[in-house]
């Protein structure tokens, strides 16, 4: 089982474990965009996430986010929640697979250092999201995935940090548990 730490205060993104996007089982070419995730649970907030892209310049839908290049958190405990982000910092939220009108503050950040070029988003999903009430459950386990996907140009693509059954974001069985920690 995986774990996500749990904090009483906000952290610093840096000090977050990384999750590395290392499964890519439906790739029929070589390019396979490294993306990776850091998630922690901080008390009266909820989950914070940073959703990292290594890409130049990634094609954002202009009316669909899943229309081009993004970047996808599903987590799973009272029910399913998917959201899906592209570079341009747009989003889309979906309850069970249906879109949802949830306002999500955003934050993005782009650019390149000696590994190349990157892209990112932060946001905080309130536990209220995700599990009936506000304050996080104890013990706590939600089942998670991260998704790097691609739809659009000669070479899509689609990865994730843990192993899918399903070509989609969207499927229960490509969740994991993870369990919410004190750190």
């Amino acid at each position: 089982m995986q774990q996500i730490l749990s904090y009483p205060t906000l952290p610093q993104i840096d000090t977050l474990p990384v999750w590395k996007t290392t499964y890519y089982p439906w790739a029929t070419s070589s390019f396979m965009p490294l993306a990776h995730a850091r998630v922690a649970a901080v008390q009266n907030m909820g989950l914070y996430v940073d959703l990292q892209g290594f890409e130049r310049d990634p094609p954002c839908g202009r009316n669909n986010v899943l229309d081009n290049t993004y970047l996808a958190i599903t987590l799973h405990a009272d029910n399913i929640l998917t959201i899906a982000l592209n570079a341009d910092g747009r989003y889309q939220v979906y309850d069970n697979a249906e879109e949802s009108q949830r306002p999500l503050e955003v934050t993005r950040y782009a650019g390149d250092d000696e590994q190349g070029w990157y892209w990112g988003v932060r946001f905080t999903i309130p536990f209220s999201w995700i599990w009936q009430s506000p304050l996080l459950p104890k013990p706590a386990v939600v089942h998670a995935n991260v998704y790097t996907c691609g739809s659009a140009g000669p070479e899509p693509w689609m990865g994730a940090i843990a192993p899918m059954q399903d070509p989609s974001i969207f499927a229960s069985q490509n969740l994991e548990p993870f369990q919410i920690i004190p750190f």
